[in-house]
This record gives C-alpha cells, sequence and structure tokens, in this order.
C-alpha cells in the first residue's frame, strides 16, 4: 500500500489529479449556457410537471433568501466581533 507523503510521486500524482478535476469541474458548471440550461428546465418540466414546477420553483428561491440572510447575518456578527478584538487590543497597547 503506497503513502502518500509529500515527497512521494505517487503524492503529487494524486493531488496532480484532484486540481485537474476540480477545475474541470468548474470549467463545466461555467460552460453550461443557455441551451443547457433550457434542456435542465424541459426536463424539469416532464419530470415534475406544469403544476408542481412553480410550487418547487418558489421553494428553491425561499430557500436561496434565507440563506443569503442567515451569511449576511454572519458575516456582520464576525464584523461586530473583529471590530471589538481590535478595539480592545488598541486599548491594552495604548496603557
Amino acid at each position: 500500500m503506497p503513502s502518500f507523503s509529500k515527497n512521494n510521486t505517487e503524492y503529487s500524482v494524486f493531488s496532480s489529479i484532484m486540481k485537474l478535476s476540480n477545475k474541470e469541474g468548474v470549467k463545466m458548471l461555467s460552460n453550461i449556457g443557455v441551451p443547457g440550461l433550457i434542456l435542465i428546465l424541459v426536463i424539469a418540466l416532464v419530470v415534475f410537471g406544469p403544476k408542481k414546477l412553480p410550487e418547487i420553483g418558489k421553494a428553491v428561491g425561499q430557500t436561496l433568501r434565507e440563506f443569503k440572510n442567515s451569511a449576511r447575518d454572519l458575516t456582520g456578527d464576525a464584523v461586530d466581533e473583529i471590530k471589538e478584538a481590535k478595539a480592545i487590543v488598541k486599548g491594552k497597547e495604548s496603557k
């Protein structure tokens, strides 16, 4: 069984393959384009039907909105904590 240490060539080949596969995955998603998007929507229409599709779209929209609001709240809290920590450090340095 090969060991995957940093000096081992098998490790470097493995990491190169992983880096390449990650880049290819990103490229694949960015190259969907309009025809691919239309195809995905047609398939979704066939699978879920015209009555269910608006409900699914509404649910996805609400989920994305809630995720965006939660992410904004989390980053706001983190920024506040960082500002407080900087203020404490500045207060200790000036004494």
